[in-house]
């Protein structure tokens, strides 16, 4: 299920004429999810039977026909037509940089098989920690869905309903913020700091599933869901985008959203089913916030040993720099203020 919906994103991203009407939908998508769970949740409290799902899901589905039916689909000419005008300034400005990159990078084979041109990039070791690093967070996925929902059941069965109804609220309305603002904050403050981040938010949400009794209480930690799926979706997707080959983006997008919801998430499910049957079910939580901690601990000595890497291969190379031709140098401290 996981690998179908991966693929839906990466085929509808591709797909569409403007790649912005996805990220559109994306955020629709999220309110409705969390708009329809709440109420849902509600309409259970008030008749107190199983039924209320079903009604729900067959007058969404029936509602769904209805609108669809009066969305007016348009021609691929008339999408194409609309994205040149539309996208034109922009062509002008990527077509003037592209002569200058094209000069430079070799041009690469045209293969039946796209994975192979990926391939090559499992031998660098920064890739392979990002891929690491997102199948850690896969896992971290499969220990709270739908663990976390059975031990809110237990603990309390009467009130589940409607802390479930809470948190679909809570997590789709942090969602849609960070869509907003990811990409601002993932420039701001880096890859690295935003990854260390989302593994913190990790660490806090477990804590306090094992530590918090109350129900209730847990809801103001479903607000690290803006670091834990908002910045941390937007980040795969940004990272698999600047180290794909060219035209790969959208393979390789959907190779590491299988890595890390598929994947990993199936592992971090298959871990929680043993955990949470053969020891305390709280304990779950507990292993997980510990796991993230050895995650953070790692990936933060990671970043340090990096950073000295980069800052001695440039005290290496500094002394060669002025031997650049005069519009080298010129592109180079062009390009050193653009980031």
């Amino acid at each position: 299920m996981c690998e179908c919906y991966n693929n839906w994103h990466s085929i509808g991203f591709a797909a569409l004429h403007r790649s912005n009407l996805f990220g559109r939908q994306r955020v629709y998508g999220t309110m409705g999810f969390g708009l329809c769970a709440f109420i849902a949740s509600r309409i259970y409290a008030h008749f107190k039977s199983d039924y209320v799902y079903i009604f729900m899901f067959v007058a969404s589905s029936i509602l769904t026909v209805i609108i669809t039916s009066f969305v007016r689909i348009r021609s691929d000419k008339h999408n194409a037509e609309k994205s040149n005008q539309d996208d034109l300034s922009v062509i002008e400005e990527l077509n003037e940089s592209s002569v200058n990159e094209n000069e430079e990078k070799p041009k690469t084979k045209n293969s039946p098989f796209k994975i192979c041109a990926i391939l090559p990039l499992l031998k660098n070791f920064d890739v392979m920690v990002f891929l690491a690093t997102t199948f850690l967070w896969g896992t971290s996925y499969g220990g709270m869905d739908p663990y976390l929902l059975l031990y809110i059941d237990e603990i309390s069965p009467c009130v589940s309903h409607s802390i479930v109804g809470y948190m679909s609220l809570i997590t789709s309305t942090v969602e849609v913020i960070a869509l907003f603002v990811a990409h601002k904050l993932i420039k701001c403050l880096g890859t690295k700091i935003s990854s260390i981040l989302i593994f913190i938010a990790f660490i806090i949400r477990f804590t306090g599933y094992y530590f918090i009794r109350r129900p209730y209480l847990l809801l103001p930690l479903e607000t690290m869901h803006f670091f834990n799926f908002g910045i941390l979706y937007v980040l795969i997707a940004q990272q698999a985008l600047e180290i794909a080959p060219p035209g790969l983006s959208g393979t390789l997008q959907g190779i590491v959203y299988g890595t890390s919801f598929g994947l990993g998430r199936g592992v971090g499910l298959l871990i929680s089913l043993f955990i949470y049957t053969r020891m305390k079910k709280r304990y779950l939580f507990l292993i997980y916030a510990l796991f993230n901690l050895v995650g953070v601990i790692i990936y933060s000595i990671y970043c340090l040993l990096s950073k000295r890497r980069s800052s001695s291969s440039f005290n290496t190379n500094g002394n060669h720099i002025f031997k650049l031709v005069p519009h080298k140098l010129g592109k180079l401290i062009l390009e050193s203020y653009r980031i």
